[in-house]
């Protein structure tokens, strides 16, 4: 087994903080593939599938960490209630408010036009 840290936001300690989770090395991914002959390479595609699911654990709190992906996430649809106040913008994609300047929304990454 491997471990492997990353960098996440971990809502029990509310800062960015470094997490771990163990994996199946590649090292002994080739080794049994070369001792198998080929065959443990389905069994090895599987277990970085079953490993790319466990969740990573913050090294402060041990609390559990599960990371969203960004594209999975739908961009969020917001009620325009009002007029954008003056020195302000709103989102055409997702309605959120935005600075004048801004370039990309911060909510759904949507470039805004100039």
């Amino acid at each position: 087994m491997t471990i492997t840290q990353n960098s996440l936001f971990c809502h029990a300690c509310k800062r960015q903080t470094l997490h771990q989770k163990s994996v199946f090395g590649i090292g002994w991914g080739l080794f049994f593939t070369f001792l198998t002959g080929g065959i443990f390479i389905p069994i090895w595609i599987l277990l970085v599938i079953y490993d790319s699911g466990k969740p990573y654990i913050c090294l402060e709190c041990n609390s559990i960490v599960r990371p969203k992906a960004a594209h999975t996430d739908p961009p969020v649809k917001r009620e325009i209630t009002a007029a954008a106040p003056p020195g302000s913008l709103r989102c055409p994609h997702c309605s959120a408010l935005l600075k004048l300047n801004a370039r990309f929304c911060r909510d759904c990454g949507t470039p805004i036009p100039a």
